[in-house]
């Protein structure tokens, strides 16, 4: 299984922000705003942390993985667990567990966001 590190970064406004297939990382401490779908998983197992999503217009992650995967402590958009399931498009067998998560969005300084240069068509 390929191995990569995608550490603080901006999404803003693209059809899929990160497609990540039969492959194993990190995807920590970025920033996902505007774009149809943030996360697509296909037998992708990275650890996902200290995300930043603020908005998608269809799914913030869509798994079609076999196997159960964590991805706790992110900001969701949201603090309420049922608007965040609602946002998690589960389509393979295994589970998405996106819990503990952040009651509150993390400081834009440590997602490495700046928004003074970022797509403002986006917001």
């Amino acid at each position: 299984m390929k191995e990569f590190s995608i550490v603080r970064n901006s999404f803003l406004g693209n059809f899929i922000d990160i497609e990540i297939i039969d492959s194993a990382g990190s995807v920590e401490k970025n920033y996902f705003e505007g774009s149809l779908t943030c996360l697509r998983l296909k037998q992708g197992y990275p650890r996902i942390q200290r995300n930043f999503f603020k908005q998608a217009y269809k799914n913030m992650i869509e798994s079609y993985n076999e196997s159960e995967l964590q991805a706790g402590e992110n900001w969701w958009g949201s603090a309420d667990e049922e608007v965040i399931k609602n946002r998690i498009s589960q389509r393979g067998k295994g589970k998405f567990i996106f819990k503990p998560y952040l009651l509150e969005p993390p400081d834009l300084k440590e997602v490495g966001v700046d928004l003074k240069n970022s797509c403002t068509s986006c917001r």
